[in-house]
């Protein structure tokens, strides 16, 4: 069922964050160069498709695509630079390797099988690049130590608010 954006509904708000959050991580604060957020669905209560440029204080442009309903898969992530590029297709194993039965106490738990690695070319030259382990647990375990003994959040509170309000500029601009 959809839900409406003034509910929270939206690939905006479900998708949006951890890539607009992800741009900024990389490239440092942004504002919104320019946005498009549009309702492909036959239902037509929140947008399913959006795309937004950031420009960050860097100098860097992002261009964000999010689409929940794309008849074919794209590259999850496609960081092209003046010298190098990367592009990685698929999810994270973590919540795959879960759901097929797996624990997070198994010794190849968060581990990407090569199939899924990003691909990283100059030129006409690519390597295989194997991520880092996932460990979800973490987040959690830093969740608890700052409620529990007093340590960092595990995501600093000032980038989740700058994060919403690009998402709450951006529907500011499409709704009447």
């Amino acid at each position: 069922m959809d839900v409406p954006v003034k509910e929270g509904g939206g690939v905006l708000y479900d998708f949006g964050p951890h890539l607009i959050d992800q741009a900024i991580q990389l490239f440092g604060p942004a504002s919104v160069a320019y946005s498009e957020v549009i309702t492909r669905g036959e239902s037509g209560v929140a947008p399913d498709d959006a795309f937004v440029a950031l420009e960050h204080e860097s100098g860097t442009r992002s261009h964000l695509w999010i689409n929940s309903r794309v008849p074919r898969n794209a590259p999850r992530f496609h960081v092209v630079g003046s010298k190098a590029g990367y592009t990685k297709w698929g999810l994270d194993s973590q919540e795959d390797y879960i759901k097929g039965g797996g624990a997070v106490t198994d010794a190849d738990y968060g581990l990407e099988p090569p199939e899924g690695w990003g691909m990283l070319g100059i030129g006409t030259v690519e390597e295989r690049i194997e991520p880092e382990r996932g460990w979800y647990p973490r987040f959690y375990e830093l969740l608890a130590d700052a409620r529990l003994r007093g340590g960092p959040m595990p995501v600093d509170p000032r980038d989740a608010t700058e994060v919403m309000g690009i998402i709450e500029r951006i529907h500011g601009d499409y709704r009447s």
